[in-house]
């Protein structure tokens, strides 16, 4: 019944790839939709990919092996997996906090994004050579913990507009 619904194997795929790619949108736009000052979104958008990532390997794996395969799969349909809609409302949050004078304006906004999803992402893509390599457990919770905490100051530091005089 399976290929009857999908009618492949890389259908099937696309269609767990899109799944889980779906739900860390939905993720992304929860994490955001506050009314709060846009440092606070900022901070629980980052603890919550942290938090996707914890309590959903399959992501990490997916979208590891479509890199891997160098994004074929998804290069058969434009707009699959699309950040745009997101994009947007990162480039809100991010142009709020320039307007409040919390955040520096030469920011540049997709780049930024690249960066705070790469900062979480590292952590579960990488988990198991990293704590072999560094002699410490990245599955440790604790040391997770340790690992956003230091996210987040790296973030927050580099984009913080600088005290005027």
């Amino acid at each position: 019944m399976v290929y009857h619904y999908f009618g492949s194997k890389e259908e099937i795929y696309r269609a767990a790839l899109v799944n889980v790619y779906n739900r860390i949108v939905a993720v992304e736009f929860h994490a955001t939709e506050s009314e709060s000052a846009p440092q606070e979104q900022l901070a629980h958008l980052l603890r919550s990919y942290f938090a996707f990532l914890d309590e959903n390997p399959e992501f990490t794996r997916l979208i590891q092996w479509e890199n891997s395969e160098r994004g074929k799969h998804i290069a058969k349909q434009k707009h699959l997996l699309s950040k745009d809609p997101f994009l947007e409302r990162f480039h809100e949050i991010v142009k709020a906090g320039i307007a409040s004078g919390q955040f520096r304006s030469d920011l540049n906004i997709p780049h930024l994004l690249i960066h705070c999803i790469g900062l979480c992402f590292i952590y579960h893509s990488n988990r198991y050579s990293l704590s072999q390599g560094l002699s410490m457990d990245l599955g440790d919770p604790a040391e997770r913990e340790r690992g956003l905490k230091q996210t987040l100051t790296l973030v927050f530091d580099g984009i913080r507009a600088p005290k005027r005089r």
